[in-house]
């Protein structure tokens, strides 16, 4: 599934998960509320200067795709967990080729299943957990692709 395009007077769910991944990057939307008002405008317009982008305030692929991989902590995670992290693993794993229904952030049996898989071809501990070993190998393969 493709992530929506988004911009000021945009609304819903989606306006959250953008609002919550800022707040999680230290950049201040106001309100989780879903409404895509003038301070989740700014705080795009700052994260898009910071991530070397046009600030245009519009979140399309290239917005989502900084937002994702803007978390290097490589934070160990498992299902359960949601946030930036989250949406990066969901990136990397789509770009492997492993079926992951949507990039949203939240760590859930597909992406679990997505994981265990992953970890099961490269031969690593199956537990469906990302820890120091899958990023690590899901970085390596990523500078190969």
């Amino acid at each position: 599934m493709a992530e929506p395009t988004l911009q000021r007077g945009s609304e819903g769910q989606d306006v959250k998960d953008l609002q919550e991944a800022l707040i999680e990057l230290d950049f201040k939307p106001g309100e989780v509320d879903g409404v895509f008002g003038v301070f989740t405008l700014s705080a795009v317009k700052s994260f898009q200067t910071w991530a070397q982008l046009m600030a245009d305030g519009i979140v399309g692929p290239e917005t989502w795709e900084k937002l994702d991989d803007a978390d290097r902590s490589d934070p160990t995670i498992h299902n359960g967990s949601e946030g930036v992290a989250v949406r990066g693993l969901q990136r990397r794993l789509i770009a492997a080729g492993f079926d992951v229904d949507e990039i949203d952030g939240r760590f859930g049996a597909q992406t679990e299943a997505a994981v265990r898989a992953f970890q099961e071809r490269y031969e690593l501990d199956v537990d469906g957990v990302v820890g120091p070993q899958t990023w690590e190998r899901l970085k390596t393969l990523e500078r190969s692709i």
